[in-house]
């Protein structure tokens, strides 16, 4: 679809993810600003870890729930349920990330953060940098702009592990940065205004059983707000 990366730059990132950092199915990735969730759809069939999203509209909230979910089933449509991985689970938040305070506490929380961020403000770079910096079990951030310089994220970039990511049907491309985040204890905390009132967020869990069917789920582990 037009604004959204191809799936073999889907792909490219994820085999980086996981040939440079150690992302395996033992993980929780978070895709900060999810859209239609094909990159948490990518990730989940790829690699076999846990995955969420994060939106701040509402009907992109549903429609990733909807996305994810129909492509999730089509999946085992085609391959069978047993070739699907066995212990994916997906959770689907709507939430602004200016009042994220952090991916998880722990190590429950956010192992891989990935951002398709080309077009989000100033204030939400900073907020989702600071919210990455404040998530102790964060060991990667996947972005498309220069989150350290800019916006203050407690990481180191790989440049050699840089992407030229193709965009549907354009010709538009954009560069992927891989940034290592630094241990908790090098990161500081960062400090921002917190809002009085967080607005409300709703999440939607779920995953495909053995028996093929969509099945609720439940755990902290997929807990990725903490305000």
């Amino acid at each position: 679809m037009p604004g959204e990366l191809t799936s073999g730059s889907y792909a490219d990132i994820l085999v980086t993810l996981t040939a440079s950092f150690g992302l395996s199915a033992g993980d929780l990735v978070v895709d900060a600003g999810s859209g239609r969730g094909l990159f948490l759809l990518a990730a989940a069939a790829l690699t076999g870890a846990a995955v969420g999203g994060i939106e701040c509209i509402a009907l992109r909230c549903r429609l990733c729930l909807e996305v994810v979910r129909g492509g999730w089933v089509r999946l085992g449509d085609l391959l069978g349920c047993a070739a699907l991985p066995p212990r994916t689970a997906f959770h689907i938040a709507h939430a602004d990330l200016l009042h994220v305070a952090s991916f998880g506490v722990g190590a429950q929380g956010a192992h891989y953060l990935y951002a398709f961020d080309i077009g989000m403000c100033f204030r939400v770079l900073c907020a989702l940098a600071a919210a990455a910096n404040n998530s102790p079990a964060l060991v990667a951030v996947v972005s498309f702009q220069d989150l350290v310089a800019k916006h203050g994220l407690a990481a180191e970039e790989e440049v050699a592990l840089r992407r030229s990511c193709s965009m549907h049907g354009s010709s538009e491309k954009h560069t992927a940065h891989f940034f290592r985040m630094l241990p908790a204890a090098q990161r500081g905390t960062r400090r921002r205004r917190r809002a009085a009132a967080p607005p409300p967020h709703s999440g939607h869990h779920f995953t495909l059983g053995a028996n093929g069917r969509l099945v609720g789920l439940r755990g902290a582990h997929l807990t990725l707000w903490g305000y």
